[in-house]
């Protein structure tokens, strides 16, 4: 895996802001801004990159500012394309805030990862999905404290579950559950168990000026982990405080977004083994958690899921659909 940035700009001023990423957006613009903001920068700032979250981001903005903590806090809007309520909900946001926009077509997930980063002046970054909650008003001051006496851990990943605002069904209920399992330590080694995601993920912003994203069209946030590690940095999962997030995905969207996560970490290649082993193992698993109700969505969802390891187009998905 190559560890270093795709890219090495000189910085240069453009539309005020004088940094080397934001340099790769032609379209960035600062919409607004909350009126009094620090000069000194914040202890974390909350990242999230939003379009069309019209009915989710409220809930999301309320979890944020619901945290019991005194730390100082700003959250970094950047929005690619909305064309609902979001700008106004998010300018709505009682916590200091920062609203910037780019066009649909410069959106690229590890890319805008590192543009929301630069934008930010903090300690820390919480990078948060426009339509996830967190759970416990704690979750925030628990964290940031155990990162500050931790000083060798570079990120913290948190355990996901199902969120009732956005709905879900057996298969996403399943896969939260094996992705991001309850571990009978609170924290542990991101090796031993969980996943790292963008959706909720808290990293060290001097870890992030040494080992940005890479200019992935998906997954960069597991490429990011993998390539910090190598990196000797430490990463661990928190299954003390969780997140809901969830989607209620058909089985055609399920096997688009595995599709372009396959291609961004392993290429164009079929895998078959991989095939086998990710059908086997969710076909089991939704079959059981449901006891045996729901075998023909637990088909179709393994399907979905596993053959996006082989095929490129989810055509298939017509006929079990039916």
């Amino acid at each position: 895996m190559n560890l270093t940035a795709h890219i090495n700009l000189q910085s240069k001023s453009s539309r005020g802001i004088n940094k080397m990423y934001s340099d790769l957006f032609s379209t960035l613009r600062l919409i607004s801004q909350s009126h009094s903001l620090s000069q000194n920068g914040y202890d974390v700032a909350y990242l999230i990159r939003m379009k069309n979250e019209e009915k989710t981001l409220i809930d999301t903005i309320n979890s944020i500012a619901y945290q019991t903590t005194s730390r100082r806090g700003i959250i970094i809007f950047l929005d690619s394309g909305s064309t609902d309520r979001s700008l106004e909900i998010a300018a709505s946001s009682p916590i200091p805030h920062k609203i910037y926009s780019i066009s649909p077509s410069e959106f690229q997930f590890g890319k805008t990862c590192n543009l929301v980063a630069e934008l930010a002046n903090a300690k820390y970054f919480m990078f948060l999905s426009g339509h996830v909650i967190l759970n416990h008003k704690s979750m925030i001051d628990s964290s940031l404290d155990y990162m500050d006496e931790n000083t060798g851990v570079a990120a913290m990943a948190f355990r996901q579950v199902p969120n009732a605002n956005t709905g879900f069904n057996s298969y996403e209920n399943m896969y939260l559950k094996r992705t991001f399992p309850i571990t009978a330590d609170k924290i542990v080694d991101l090796e031993k168990a969980g996943a790292f995601s963008n959706a909720a993920s808290l990293i060290r912003a001097s870890v992030w000026k040494d080992c940005s994203f890479e200019h992935v069209i998906a997954s960069e946030d597991q490429i990011w982990a993998a390539a910090a590690a190598l990196r000797g940095h430490a990463i661990v999962y928190n299954s003390q405080f969780d997140v809901a997030h969830s989607h209620d995905e058909t089985p055609a969207a399920v096997f688009n977004r595995v599709r372009i996560n396959k291609i961004a970490r392993f290429g164009q290649r079929r895998q078959p083994a991989r095939f086998l082993k990710t059908f086997a193992g969710i076909f089991i698993a939704i079959s059981l958690t449901s006891n045996g109700r729901k075998m023909k969505e637990a088909l179709v969802y393994a399907f979905a899921h596993a053959s996006a390891y082989m095929f490129e187009k989810p055509m298939f998905l017509r006929m079990m659909t039916k």
